[in-house]
């Protein structure tokens, strides 16, 4: 009987932790077995959402690590382009194109104003194009118009702007005759701006700006520069008015009346002219200290005499003349027998 007690207290502790074993196991194995959708549906059961997440960004950190370590393509492609665009350079330039018997165009450009490799291009404008523009912006009667498109591109072709201002010079010997120059700036949408100039020489005009496409060089009066016979320049100017009906690209044509030239009956006319003049100015005899006669005429692009509709002004400037000297000018109309004083 001892020994069956003996064996009892041996084998029964081990009986019931071999039941506690088993017990556990059977509870535990349908959780380890569990799927995420199975879990989801047994009812009892609570997911623990934030451990799983932390996991997965713990996982993603891992592999974030591991490409960086590897050198492989964790770059951007944004930071990749930018590293392999060269760096543009900005220098100061100089720019000069020429529409042969039009126009030159020369432009300067400080450093920082325009990308290496830019170019300048001209295109000539037709008249059609601009002239009602043109009219609506300038006062004064259209005598003349040169239109431009000035275009800069990058070195891929593209058209771009200055990022500063530039100083434009623009050179056409067809306005040499032209004292009343007017340059007008007309955008894309077709409007008309007068454009400030500095102080030029005569066959050109210089301006300063930041914004390019159709320049217009526009000339509102008619001027010629004559050397006399005494070796002196008298410079004549005729400022135009719409209602005097002078055509576009008209021009002064200025002859010197001489003294030798004699008429039928013996007198030269420079001393028909000489004794009019007299009578025009109220002088009863003595001699002029300084005279000299011009005819002058307007005359179209073919040469041929304009007759005005309507008075114009007329200006002669002695551009020799002495400091302080008294001049007078006598007009002789066409058919006139008598001169008449101009003030």
């Amino acid at each position: 009987m001892k020994k069956i007690n003996r064996l009892l207290k041996r084998y029964i502790p081990m009986m019931m932790a071999l039941v506690v074993f088993v017990t556990t196991y059977l509870l535990i194995m349908p959780a380890v077995s569990m799927n995420k959708d199975s879990a989801e549906q047994e009812p009892g059961l609570t997911l623990n959402e934030s451990s799983e997440n932390n996991e997965q960004e713990a996982l993603n950190e891992e592999d974030t690590e591991t490409i960086d370590e590897t050198g492989d393509s964790s770059i951007s492609e944004t930071e990749k382009e930018t590293e392999l665009s060269p760096v543009l350079s900005y220098p100061a330039v100089s720019f000069e194109e020429t529409i042969e018997n039009f126009v030159t165009v020369k432009a300067e450009a400080e450093e920082g104003t325009f990308p290496e490799g830019t170019t300048m291009v001209l295109t000539p404008v037709e008249q059609e194009e601009v002239i009602d523009t043109v009219k609506e912006t300038v006062e004064g009667t259209v005598k003349q118009i040169i239109a431009v498109d000035i275009t800069f591109k990058d070195i891929n072709g593209n058209e771009i702007e200055p990022l500063k201002q530039i100083n434009v010079t623009m050179i056409a010997p067809s306005i040499e005759d032209t004292t009343a120059t007017e340059v007008v700036h007309i955008d894309n949408e077709g409007n008309g701006t007068l454009v400030e100039q500095e102080e030029s020489a005569e066959d050109e005009v210089i301006f300063n700006t930041d914004t390019f496409s159709v320049y217009v060089i526009v000339g509102t009066t008619i001027e010629k520069t004559v050397l006399a016979s005494d070796g002196l320049n008298y410079r004549i100017t005729v400022t135009c008015v719409e209602e005097a009906g002078i055509p576009e690209n008209a021009q002064l044509e200025v002859t010197e009346i001489l003294q030798a030239e004699e008429s039928a009956d013996g007198t030269t006319e420079f001393e028909t002219y000489v004794e009019k003049t007299k009578e025009a100015l109220g002088l009863e005899s003595g001699e002029f200290d300084y005279v000299r006669f011009f005819d002058i005429r307007i005359v179209d692009e073919n040469g041929e005499k304009v007759q005005i509709t309507a008075p114009v002004e007329v200006k002669i400037e002695l551009a020799d003349a002495e400091d302080g000297k008294d001049l007078s000018v006598v007009h002789f109309a066409d058919g006139s027998e008598e001169g008449d004083k101009v003030s």
